[in-house]
């Protein structure tokens, strides 16, 4: 430890004179929680204090007395704190990963040395070096799994680099998925409105470009996906998670034309405009099926082609797509021209769709009563 620099910072930092006590006593826990409030502050409450400095002549000193988690998390602080050369960063936090597997063997250290790998995963990406990024993120996901408790400053580092990768290489589907698992293991609150509202874009459309997403409930309930809503700029876009959660054709071609000159100013979604008219007709399809009566789950074609606008030969295809695709279960009658639906996929339902279901268990828990009384009049001669 760097004698010298320590009393300085104590003189500039009144914080740093509490950790100097706390190192001198070897309270490491207190001194870890200290050492926290230091590095999460902002440059002006540190008094112009580096955390360069302070990880080098200070931290290092005693590096495997501490959580090595903790120290993971400082080692990234310090690189992204200032303008640091990808390969520098590799570099840096590859000697902190390599030091903490050889001092320690535990799952802590695991969780520490995977925590690293994800951001040095990232600078991979930041240099275009897909290959190796790839191998970390695949590295990184059988290293989570074999956890039997997943820290969730870990697993949401996994899943950001991982969404990251996927977006760089349009995999929507795949971008989709991972970036559900992050939101899930990162507090709404702890994101700025920018990040957030970004990342809330970005999922958004990949959910509506994504070959077999046909889920939007979980998104729209979501509330970093809410704060589209509350967007000036993008209101329309959850307006369209909307259409296509619903399977509303006629929203959705209205909304189509409201927002015309925004639309085509998304690539991706005008390269994709026939894949989204196919989904949404997809869904509107289960959406139509599932607002059937439990007793009646066979419908003639011409009532689906009413309902999606499409002819009784588009129908049948119609039908044939979302059998293979697993959204739903039936048996077709061409010589009838009906359908019977047997299953319908699951998908997260809304705050309304719940009350909705709510009113027609109810309405059916009621005909049950109603028969019931009916079968105990008709049948109090027999007994």
């Amino acid at each position: 430890m760097d004698s010298a620099w320590l009393d300085e910072a104590c003189r500039s930092s009144p914080a740093m004179e509490r950790c100097r006590e706390l190192y001198q006593k070897k309270l490491w826990h207190e001194l870890t929680v200290e050492l926290e409030k230091v590095v999460n502050s902002t440059d002006e409450e540190r008094h112009g204090l580096s955390l360069h400095g302070l990880f080098n002549n200070f931290i290092r000193s005693f590096a495997d007395k501490i959580n090595p988690l903790s120290l993971a998390l400082f080692a990234v602080a310090t690189v992204k704190s200032s303008s640091v050369d990808p390969y520098e960063g590799q570099e840096f936090l590859r000697t902190i990963s390599q030091g903490i597997a050889a001092s320690q063997t535990s799952a802590a250290a695991d969780e520490a040395c995977l925590y690293l790998d994800m951001q040095i995963a990232q600078y991979y990406l930041i240099s275009e070096n897909l290959v190796e990024c790839k191998e970390l993120m695949d590295k990184g996901a059988t290293q989570l799994d074999a956890l039997n408790e997943v820290n969730g400053t870990v697993a949401a580092a996994l899943y950001f680099v991982t969404m990251q990768y996927h977006k760089q290489k349009s995999e929507y589907a795949a971008f989709y998925r991972a970036a559900l698992k992050y939101l899930a293991y990162t507090p709404s609150d702890g994101l700025s409105k920018e990040f957030a509202e970004a990342v809330a874009v970005d999922v958004s459309l990949a959910a509506l470009l994504g070959e077999d997403v046909y889920n939007f409930g979980e998104l729209l309930v979501h509330p970093v996906v809410g704060m589209l809503n509350q967007s000036a700029t993008h209101a329309w876009l959850y307006d369209m998670l909307g259409c296509f959660h619903q399977g509303d054709i006629d929203a959705y071609d209205s909304l189509c034309k409201a927002n015309a000159q925004v639309l085509n100013s998304q690539p991706a979604l005008v390269a994709n405009e026939r894949k989204l008219r196919e989904k949404i007709t997809v869904l509107c399809l289960m959406a139509f099926v599932s607002s059937l009566p439990a007793e009646k789950k066979s419908v003639s074609l011409a009532a689906i082609g009413e309902r999606t606008k499409l002819s009784t030969d588009s129908v049948e295809f119609l039908l044939m797509k979302a059998l293979a695709l697993h959204l739903i279960e039936g048996v077709i009658d061409q010589v009838n021209g009906t359908v019977s639906i047997t299953w319908i996929a699951p998908r997260v339902l809304t705050l309304p769709e719940i009350e909705d279901i709510k009113c027609r268990v109810d309405a059916w828990l009621d005909r049950v009563d109603r028969e019931s009384a009916s079968v105990a009049t008709q049948a109090a001669g027999i007994f």
